[in-house]
């Protein structure tokens, strides 16, 4: 996988959720939450490949040396830490509603495509 398939996967999915995936009873954001809801990294993660420990780790923490010997570092290999990062940020952090202009602006911070943004939102 490399970042612009990562960004196009992660960013199809919170746009098509459009709800944050978190933890019922207080809030936390999840990889995988109840009711199938996933973040923007969790949709990035296989289901064979998900662990429920991840969900202590931030999203660069799964390519750093922690998960070295874990096949998660390898899947995303090709993706930047920091866009990861900046996919979890956006879900975490923003309402569903200021996605869009979110993603567009990710985009452009890693030189990604991301015009076909503001005609999947109509």
């Amino acid at each position: 996988m490399n970042n612009q398939e990562a960004f196009d996967i992660a960013a199809k999915h919170l746009l098509t959720q459009n709800k944050q995936s978190t933890r019922p009873i207080d809030g936390k954001c999840l990889y995988r939450g109840p009711n199938g809801l996933m973040c923007a990294v969790g949709a990035l993660i296989p289901d064979e490949l998900y662990e429920a420990h991840f969900e202590v780790y931030t999203a660069d923490e799964l390519t750093t040396p922690f998960a070295q010997k874990r096949e998660i570092a390898k899947y995303f290999k090709g993706v930047d830490p920091g866009l990861l990062s900046h996919l979890q940020n956006i879900h975490d952090r923003f309402k569903p509603e200021e996605w869009a202009e979110l993603l567009i602006d990710c985009a452009e911070c890693f030189g990604l495509n991301s015009v076909w943004i503001l005609e999947y939102k109509k």
